[in-house]
């Protein structure tokens, strides 16, 4: 079995797709290596940019601290 050196973790993710989604569990936080996400609040009758955050930002770090469901979809 081959190894392939890597300075990075975690895995890319195609433009619209979800990372993580309102309202699912989870206990780990996201940091961005590149690209941007973008903070969507869906608890309304529509969808509501909250914020847009961009390399080396990180998000659901609450996800660690508490055993709640997730805020947002990002």
């Amino acid at each position: 079995m081959k190894f392939r050196k890597s300075n990075t973790l975690g895995r890319p993710y195609a433009n619209g797709e979800n990372i993580i989604k309102q309202g699912d569990s989870g206990d780990y936080l996201f940091v961005i290596q590149q690209g941007k996400v973008e903070i969507i609040d869906e608890s309304g009758d529509k969808e509501i940019k909250l914020a847009e955050l961009g390399k080396s930002e990180f998000f659901s770090e609450m996800g660690l601290f508490e055993k709640d469901v997730r805020s947002c979809t990002v």
